[in-house]
């Protein structure tokens, strides 16, 4: 199986490519966020408990309390 094959391959084409990843995510992230307030708009439930546990989740990587 072949990879990625970067021209030119250096250390910055690299980094490019994974920060596009990380927006790419990002992106998915919030449609998902944004996905889960409508339901909970309609339904009448909180609408931050998602939030809360995604905090929660980013916070044990070391992120603030």
């Amino acid at each position: 199986m072949m990879g990625i094959v970067y021209i030119p391959d250096t250390p910055e084409t690299r980094y490019q490519h994974q920060r596009l990843a990380r927006l790419e995510m990002i992106t998915k992230l919030e449609a998902d966020i944004l996905a889960d307030m409508m339901v909970c708009d309609i339904e009448g439930w909180d609408k931050m408990e998602y939030i809360g546990q995604l905090r929660t989740l980013i916070n044990g990587f070391g992120g603030e309390p």
